[in-house]
């Protein structure tokens, strides 16, 4: 069914933080009492990017931005916006300093600088209908690549393109699919790690909230490459719109027969399974100690619960910070000692020296 108007609003982790999933439910229940919902549909859809001016919705086709949106705004972008076709200025973006509204999201130059090619379906599916997604060109590469090519030549096509890791180390793809797939020994396996160690650092968490399906086809087209039938995705606890819409993605993936078994009728097998980090906690350690566990327990207070063999571990682990209870070249002795103890992973127990300071020595 086609519409005359379509409310692409954020649904990216960022904007849902600020409540953009209570603007969508107040857009629908104004368009709903105005009776156009007929003529205009909302798309929830992943990140854009531009978090900071968030909750933000895109007015397609003619583009126009809106940002830092409020319920009580609504009411309004609907009758000036949609019913007398006059955007709402106040809501459109303004350059710092400038004072000049931009009305079209591409002339903003956040934007119009940018190249998209793993984000650019970013902003225009509804990243859990996968029929949004295969009408971008999902999945059209996964097809050409097993109707009509070898593994061989899609590595060297890979390796051609100059593709590389987005990390640091910014290793060449086409090598790493070369070598796992030279590499003796079955099964192999496909590994997605949508973590990020940097903080701040949203490029895997938004791959996966805007486009889960191409996360999806890569894996494939790699797994058929190297010669391996089993992928696995790696997500934080910490991302679960992330969790969400791949879950949904694979699932629907499944039921179109673009995962699981003989893909496309060519006898490629291919699944997905997700791993999903769970939070960090401490587990109670007892007998021998280390350096790791006694800063972990210290550090979440809970020292006392944890160890109760060894109670004394938050002295040891405050002179290892403080440089010694009361400082001074005695106290960074004994804590030398101590954190040699527990860094040998060897027993140990405290005692009171004779100027107060507590230090871990090996049982004779």
């Amino acid at each position: 069914m086609a519409y005359r108007s379509y409310l692409m609003v954020c649904g990216g982790t960022g904007c849902v933080a600020n409540q953009s999933m209570k603007i969508r439910d107040r857009l629908k229940t104004e368009i709903e009492k105005r009776g156009l919902q007929q003529e205009i549909s909302i798309v929830t859809t992943g990140c854009n990017g531009f978090c900071a001016v968030g909750p933000l919705m895109v007015v397609q086709p003619e583009g126009i931005f809106y940002q830092l949106i409020k319920e009580s705004d609504i009411p309004r972008i609907v009758e000036e916006h949609l019913i007398k076709g006059q955007p709402v200025k106040e809501l459109l973006y303004t350059p710092p300093g400038n004072g000049r509204f931009i009305p079209r999201m591409v002339d903003i130059p956040f934007f119009s600088d940018q190249s998209l090619v793993v984000l650019r379906n970013r902003g225009l599916i509804d990243p859990e209908r996968i029929d949004e997604a295969i009408g971008r060109g999902a999945y059209e590469a996964l097809a050409k690549v097993l109707t009509t090519m070898k593994p061989e030549e899609v590595i060297a096509e890979i390796k051609a393109s100059g593709l590389r890791g987005r990390g640091g180390g910014g290793f060449p793809t086409g090598i790493k699919w070369e070598t796992c797939r030279n590499a003796p020994g079955d099964p192999k396996y496909v590994i997605c790690n949508a973590d990020e160690g940097d903080p701040g650092a949203f490029m895997d968490r938004s791959t996966v909230e805007s486009d889960p399906h191409a996360v999806i086809e890569g894996m494939c087209i790699g797994g058929y490459a190297v010669g391996s039938t089993e992928g696995y995705v790696y997500i934080r606890n910490e991302y679960p719109i992330a969790l969400e819409r791949l879950t949904t993605a694979i699932r629907q993936a499944r039921e179109k027969g673009l995962l699981g078994k003989n893909i496309f009728d060519k006898g490629f097998d291919f699944d997905i399974r997700i791993i999903r980090g769970a939070p960090g906690e401490v587990r109670p350690y007892r007998g021998t100690g280390t350096l790791g566990q006694a800063v972990l327990s210290e550090q979440r207070g809970d020292v006392g619960q944890c160890s109760p063999d060894y109670p004394e571990w938050r002295q040891v682990v405050c002179q290892h910070r403080n440089g010694g209870r009361h400082g001074g070249p005695l106290g960074r002795k004994q804590r030398d000692q101590g954190l040699l103890a527990l860094r040998k992973g060897q027993q140990y127990r405290t005692d009171r020296s004779p100027n107060g300071y507590y230090a871990a020595q090996n049982h004779l």
